[in-house]
């Protein structure tokens, strides 16, 4: 059992990694889908969905990369992991100044605040466990408020056909086998299986450019309409509209 003395365990953890490197994409693969794993089953326990009967171990293997948040998670926990070898680090080196301060009561205090372990493993093994309330605070919190969002605002991004009925929907997710969606008009979650679904494209609203550019289109197609009632008017009434204007003319001459 190695004894610590105040080394830094992350740098020995570097040094594991780079003599094994094929150890590093597999854990770090592994963690990436347990957190991913984890925000999954939370975000769709708001919506009544009991995702983990639907996915399978094909989706398993994908929910790493297709939910970035799970990277994001990841890079931070990492930080978790850096923060806690610092802090003990830390700790080992104001031991011995608190043990030479002359109150007792203050080293009674402040001693339980900076303890430190004797082993060197049992620091790494708290910088790994440090990951389970990091995954209980901040990966559902972070569930919780994506869930909330989509339910409090009701938007909509996708068009969904299923069983000759449309559905303006939520796309919350999709599996190798079904599509999770939910539907504001309901106020619920669907689960749809693929082979119901014959449509399903996204909801693209227009942008400020589209609708000026529509706008404009529609002002000419009017003028150019206009014009047409112009041209069609009729040639008699032109006529008789000029002779009408020659008659004051004579009579004032003949005066």
């Amino acid at each position: 059992m190695q004894k610590y003395q105040g080394e830094l365990q992350s740098l020995r953890l570097i040094a594991f990694f780079q003599k094994h490197p094929a150890l590093v994409l597999t854990t770090s693969y592994v963690l990436l889908s347990l957190m991913g794993l984890f925000y999954l089953a939370k975000f769709y326990s708001h919506f009544e969905i009991p995702v983990l009967y639907f996915i399978e171990i094909t989706d398993l293997a994908a929910v790493g990369y297709r939910e970035p948040r799970a990277l994001l998670m990841l890079v931070l926990g990492l930080g978790l992991m850096v923060f806690v070898d610092f802090a003990s680090k830390w700790s080992y080196n104001v031991q011995p100044r608190v043990r030479q301060m002359e109150s007792k009561l203050l080293k009674r205090i402040i001693m339980p605040l900076i303890y430190t372990p004797k082993s060197a493993n049992v620091v790494i093994s708290m910088m790994l466990f440090c990951l389970i309330p990091y995954l209980m605070g901040f990966v559902f919190l972070a569930a919780d408020h994506q869930a909330k969002k989509i339910t409090t605002e009701k938007t909509v991004n996708f068009e969904i056909i299923a069983q000759d009925k449309r559905y303006d929907a939520y796309l919350l997710g999709t599996s190798f086998n079904f599509v999770f969606a939910y539907i504001p008009e309901k106020d619920k979650a669907e689960i749809f299986n693929v082979e119901e679904v014959t449509v399903m494209r996204p909801i693209i609203e227009p942008s400020e450019t589209g609708k000026n550019a529509e706008q404009t289109e529609t002002d000419v197609k009017i003028q150019e309409e206009n014009d047409k009632d112009l041209n069609r008017q009729d040639p008699v009434d032109i006529d008789a509209a000029d002779e009408s204007t020659d008659e004051p003319s004579e009579s004032t001459t003949g005066n």
